[in-house]
C-alpha cells in the first residue's frame, strides 16, 4: 500500500519535482532566461515517466523529452492542416436512384437499371450519341413493298385482289396494306433488329411553325403527322395494325385556300409537302427518271413524305427472302426487321406536280416496279426518306436516343466535397491517432539512440 502511495504522490507531484530541481541545479537566485521558462512551463506526458522508481523519474533526459515533445506538437499541427486540406480536396460519391436522367445537372451522371421498352437496349443517351446511334443514310435505310396493286385483309379475312388505297388518297378511314413500299432504320443495327420507334413524348406539329400557334395542342393526336397515322393504324387490326394519316411531314408553312383552314385539317393533305435540300442533283443521281423539269418542281413546291405507323400491341417480327421481288430491294439480301408499337417507316412519293397528276389518273397503268406508270429512282427515295427521318429525329423528345432518357429507374451517382463538420472530425481523430503513436513510441526511440543520463543538469 505505502509503494501504490509514493507512485501515485509522484505522479502528482511530477511537475513541481522536476520545476525544483531545475530551479537548484541553475543555482539560486539567478535569473533563468526565456527559454529556460518556456521549457520549465512544459510537462511531460506520464507516459514518460519511470513509475516504478519511488522518485518518479522521467525515462530519459527531460530536456531531449521535451524538445521532442515540442516536435510532435508542431508535426501534429502540420498534420491537423494536412489532413484539413486533404479532406477539403478529396471527394466522397454520393449515389441515388432517380425517376429522371439528372445526367449534366449538378454533377450527377446517371444510367438506367433496365433496358428501354423500345430496342431492349441498356446504355446512357451520352453512349446512344457518342458510340451506338447510327444515322440514316441512303445506304442504310432498308425498302420493303411497292406501289403498285397491293394485296390487303379484308374486314371478314377475306383477300381481296388489289387496293388502290395508299398515303396519295390524302384521306383516312382507308383500306392500308403493309406491303406499300416504305423504308425502315435500324438506329442500332449491331445491336437491335427493330427500327425506329417514337417515344409517347415524341412531338411532330402540324407543320413547321405550327407548334408556335395559339391553337397548337402536343396532346391533339389528329393535327400529328405521326398521330394521325397511329389512331389509323390502331383501327386495322385485320391487316398488322398498320396505317396513314391524311397528311404528311409537312417542314415548311402550309398554303392555305378556302378549303384547306386549321378549322377544316382533313381536307389539307395535298398542301402538307416536304421540302429536302436543293443541293442534290437528281436528275445526274436517277439517270434519266428525274427529269430537269421536275426536279425545279421539288424544289419549289416539294413532295409528299408519309409517316407510315404501326400500332400493333406486341412486337412483329417480319422476314422476306431476298428472292421476294418486288417486295425487297435487289442486292440487298433477305429482310428482317422488328416492328414495334408506334415503330415509323417512311412513304416517299414524287414531287408535287407529278405526283398528284398520276394518282388522280386511275386509267394510267400501276405496275409493281413504277409509281402510277412512272419510272422509278431508287436514290431519290432514299435521299427523301434519309431528310425526313432527319426532320422527325430534330423534332422535340423523336430522337431514336431520346428513349434513354425516359429509361427510369436511373442510377445516379456523383463527387460531392465533405462538409467543414467532417472535414474538422476527421481531421482531430487522424492527428490525435498520429500523435498517441508519436507520444508512445518517443520514448522507445530515445532509450534506444542515446543512453540515459543523469537527471541534474
Amino acid at each position: 500500500m505505502s509503494t501504490l502511495s509514493n507512485i501515485s504522490s509522484a505522479m502528482f507531484s511530477v511537475p513541481h519535482a522536476d520545476s525544483s530541481r531545475r530551479r537548484d541545479a541553475n543555482g539560486a537566485g539567478k535569473k533563468a532566461n526565456l527559454g529556460n521558462k518556456l521549457m520549465n512551463a512544459i510537462n511531460l506526458p506520464m507516459a514518460w515517466y519511470d513509475l516504478e522508481e519511488t522518485g518518479a523519474e522521467t525515462v530519459h533526459k527531460p530536456s531531449y523529452l521535451k524538445i521532442a515533445f515540442v516536435l510532435i506538437n508542431i508535426i501534429g499541427a502540420l498534420a491537423f492542416a494536412g489532413q484539413c486540406f486533404y479532406h477539403y480536396v478529396a471527394t466522397v460519391p454520393e449515389t441515388t436512384v432517380s425517376a429522371q436522367d439528372k445526367s449534366g445537372t449538378d454533377g450527377w451522371t446517371c444510367r438506367p437499371l433496365v433496358g428501354d421498352k423500345i430496342y431492349g437496349l441498356n446504355m446512357t443517351y451520352d453512349e446512344c450519341m457518342t458510340k451506338e446511334y447510327v444515322p440514316p443514310t441512303v445506304d442504310n435505310l432498308i425498302r420493303y413493298g411497292h406501289y403498285g396493286l397491293l394485296v390487303y385483309s379484308g374486314f371478314d379475312g377475306s383477300q381481296p385482289p388489289s387496293s388502290y388505297d395508299g398515303p396519295w388518297n390524302f384521306t383516312t378511314g382507308l383500306r392500308y396494306s403493309i406491303n406499300t413500299m416504305t423504308l425502315y432504320h435500324k438506329p442500332f443495327p449491331h445491336l437491335s433488329d427493330v427500327v425506329y420507334s417514337y417515344p409517347d413524348t415524341c412531338v411532330v406539329p402540324f407543320y413547321k411553325g405550327y407548334e408556335k400557334h395559339s391553337k397548337f395542342n402536343p396532346q391533339d393526336g389528329y393535327m400529328s403527322p405521326t398521330e394521325m397515322p397511329f389512331s389509323e393504324a390502331y383501327k386495322r387490326g385485320y391487316d398488322y395494325f398498320n396505317g396513314y394519316g391524311y397528311i404528311g411531314l409537312a417542314n415548311k408553312e402550309l398554303k392555305w385556300d378556302s378549303s384547306c383552314t386549321l378549322d377544316t385539317p382533313w381536307n389539307c393533305g395535298q398542301y402538307g409537302t416536304f421540302h429536302p435540300s436543293n443541293e442534290t442533283d437528281y436528275v445526274a443521281k436517277c439517270d434519266g427518271a428525274i427529269s430537269a423539269a421536275e426536279q425545279a418542281d421539288l424544289f419549289e413546291n416539294g413532295t409528299y413524305s408519309f409517316p407510315h405507323v404501326f400500332a400493333a400491341p406486341s412486337e412483329l417480327r417480319w422476314a422476306a427472302p431476298a428472292s421476294a421481288q418486288p417486295y425487297t430491294e435487289k442486292g440487298k439480301g433477305d429482310y428482317f426487321v422488328i416492328y414495334k408499337q408506334k415503330c415509323v417507316g417512311i412513304t416517299p412519293l414524287y414531287p408535287k406536280t407529278t405526283t398528284l397528276k398520276l394518282v388522280t389518273d386511275k386509267s394510267r397503268p400501276r405496275g409493281d416496279d413504277d409509281f402510277f406508270g412512272k419510272q422509278r429512282c431508287n436514290f431519290y427515295e432514299k435521299q427523301i426518306g434519309v431528310e425526313s427521318f432527319e426532320y422527325l429525329f430534330s423534332q422535340p423528345n423523336c430522337h431514336p436516343c431520346q428513349i434513354f432518357k425516359e429509361n427510369a429507374p436511373f442510377f445516379c451517382k456523383r463527387e460531392v466535397r465533405k462538409t467543414w463538420v467532417t472535414i474538422f472530425a476527421l481531421s482531430i481523430s487522424n492527428t490525435l491517432f498520429f500523435m498517441g503513436i508519436l507520444i508512445t513510441w518517443a520514448p522507445v526511440v530515445l532509450r534506444g539512440l542515446f543512453s540515459k543520463e543523469q537527471q541534474t543538469e
